[in-house]
C-alpha cells in the first residue's frame, strides 16, 4: 500500500511538472487575457472552421484552447512610426488600441490548424448581393467569425506558429516577465513581427524594446533555435532577427503617415474592406466585409 501511494504521489508529481513547463509561461502575449471574454461562441468558431476538411476530422469546442489564443495587431503601420522616438507606455498604449485578429492554433494528432478570427462587418448596401448572400452576411455582422484557416503540409512546421517561436526565442535570451505583441508589416522583410518589452533598461536607461522578425526565427535540423532568412539556405545567429524601434523607424520613416491609421480599440472588421474580390496572396475571397476562407498549406 505504501508502495501505491508512494507511485501515485509520483506520477502526480510528474504530471504537474509536464504541465508548468509546457501549459504555462511567465511571458504575457497581448490578447491571452481576453480572448476567453470575447470569444465566447465556441461552437460557432468551430462551426466556421469546419466549412474546412481536416485530416483529424471535424474541429468541435473541445479542441479548442482559449489559453493558446493571443491578438495579431494589423492595421499598425503607418501610424507605428510616427515618432521618431518612442517610450514603451506610449507604444503600448498605441497598440492597444490598434485594430487586431485572434490567432487560434489547434493542436492535434495528425496536424495542426491555425485560425484567423475576426469580427464580422455589417452589410454594406452599396454592395450589390442576393439574398442568400445578404443573410450570410447578417447573420455574422458583429460576431468574431473564422476568417481564415492555415494548414501547414507537415505538422511540425513552426512557420506560422508565432507564439511557439516567440517562446523559444525569450528562454534562449534568458528573458522572462516580457510582454509581446505581434504586429504585422512593420518591418519590410518579414510579414509578422513582435513587439517584445522585455522589462530590462537599455545601457541609456530606457525600457527596453526588442522587435524579432518572428519569420526569421526557425529550427535547425537538431530543434535549436536559429535564424534563417528569405532567399537563403544558411542559418545565422538568433541576433539577426533582432531589431530596435530605431532601426526600422529608419526604414520606414518614408511612408505616408495618414491619421485614420492611428488606432481606434475596434477589430479587424474596420480594415477589410467592403466589396467583392479575391484576395490570391492570402488564399481567401472576401465579401462584403466578411472572408471566406480556402485551405492553405503554410509554404516555407
Amino acid at each position: 500500500m505504501k508502495k501505491s501511494i508512494i507511485c501515485f504521489l509520483l506520477i502526480v508529481f510528474i504530471i504537474m511538472n509536464t504541465v508548468s513547463v509546457f501549459g504555462e509561461s511567465d511571458n504575457y502575449f497581448a490578447g491571452m487575457d481576453t480572448a476567453g471574454g470575447e470569444l465566447e461562441d465556441l461552437e460557432f468558431i468551430a462551426e466556421g472552421a469546419n466549412l474546412t476538411t481536416f485530416q483529424d476530422g471535424i474541429i468541435s469546442e473541445e479542441d479548442i484552447d482559449l489559453s493558446q489564443t493571443y491578438k495579431l495587431f494589423i492595421d499598425a503601420i503607418p501610424a507605428f512610426f510616427e515618432r521618431e522616438e518612442i517610450t514603451a507606455d506610449s507604444l503600448k498604449e498605441f497598440l492597444d488600441s490598434s485594430i487586431y485578429a485572434y490567432y487560434m492554433p489547434i493542436y492535434r494528432e495528425h496536424e495542426t490548424v491555425f485560425l484567423t478570427i475576426a469580427k464580422g462587418s455589417e452589410l454594406n448596401p452599396e454592395v450589390n448581393l442576393n439574398d442568400e448572400e445578404k443573410e450570410w452576411i447578417l447573420e455574422r455582422a458583429g460576431k468574431w467569425c473564422v476568417t481564415e484557416v492555415s494548414v501547414p503540409d507537415d505538422p511540425q512546421d513552426s512557420t506560422l506558429d508565432y507564439r511557439r517561436k516567440m517562446e523559444s526565442y525569450l528562454e534562449y535570451k534568458n528573458i522572462h516577465n516580457a510582454e509581446i505583441y505581434f504586429v504585422s508589416w512593420i518591418n519590410p522583410e518579414s510579414l509578422m513581427n513582435a513587439v517584445c518589452f522585455t522589462g530590462n533598461k537599455t545601457e541609456t536607461g530606457k525600457d527596453e524594446i526588442i522587435i524579432v522578425a518572428v519569420d526569421f526565427l526557425t529550427y535547425d535540423e537538431s530543434g535549436n533555435l536559429t535564424v534563417k532568412k528569405r532567399g537563403s539556405d544558411e542559418y545565422f545567429d538568433v541576433t539577426e532577427a533582432e531589431y530596435t524601434y530605431e532601426e526600422l523607424w529608419e526604414r520606414n520613416k518614408g511612408t505616408n503617415k495618414n491619421p485614420e491609421l492611428s488606432g481606434g480599440g475596434g477589430s479587424a472588421s474596420k480594415r477589410i474592406p467592403y466589396g467583392v474580390y479575391i484576395a490570391v496572396a492570402a488564399g481567401v475571397i472576401i465579401i462584403a466585409g466578411v472572408i471566406i476562407f480556402v485551405r492553405k498549406k503554410a509554404q516555407r
